[in-house]
């Protein structure tokens, strides 16, 4: 597997401050609900967080940067997301 952190078919999860480097995926998440993902950081992944066919999930206050290695990167790519928040708010220090 390629990807740093990788969900599959999963409720209910904290993915909360870890630091992806030179990955595919730095986090990588199919078929997941009620998940938080916050105060992530990725650098030099081909994608920072791919995040796909997910319901009720938060993303909030990640850092993927420098995701610049392949024609195809980006630093987040979302597809089927379900009722759920993407936002930048930094969280607490």
């Amino acid at each position: 597997m390629r990807d740093g952190i990788y969900l599959e078919d999963s409720k209910n999860l904290d993915i909360t401050g870890n630091q992806i480097f030179g990955s595919r995926y730095g986090i990588h998440c199919m078929y997941i609900d009620g998940t938080k993902i916050v105060g992530n950081r990725g650098e030099h992944n081909v994608t920072g967080a791919m995040i796909m066919g997910v319901t009720d999930v938060l993303v909030s206050g990640n850092s993927f940067a420098k995701q610049s290695s392949n024609v195809n990167s980006q630093g987040i790519l979302l597809y089927d997301v379900q009722t759920s928040l993407v936002e930048n708010k930094r969280p607490p220090e």
